[in-house]
């Protein structure tokens, strides 16, 4: 993983252990990237705000989430769909 993405990770406003994850995870670099990033936090950011909800399910999703990105063109608009069930 590249430093700049593990400053942004360190810098994103998302929960400590979904840092740690990030951070530690061998293989999230091939998953993670500044967009993706970025929509995680936004996603974490506007559900924290309006609602109140597992953490533990929301970091459940958000991984599972990222690996399968590949597959979906906006992470974001993915993982809504699912937090909407939150």
């Amino acid at each position: 993983m590249d430093k700049e993405i593990k400053v942004r990770i360190e810098k994103a406003e998302i929960p400590s252990i979904l840092k740690d994850y990030f951070l530690r995870n061998y293989h999230v670099h091939l998953y993670l990237n500044e967009s993706v990033l970025n929509e995680v936090e936004e996603s974490y950011i506007e559900y924290d705000s309006l609602y109140e909800f597992d953490n533990a399910e929301f970091y459940s999703y958000v991984i599972a989430d990222i690996k399968k990105q590949d597959k979906h063109e906006y992470f974001y608009h993915y993982i809504k769909k699912f937090l909407i069930t939150i």
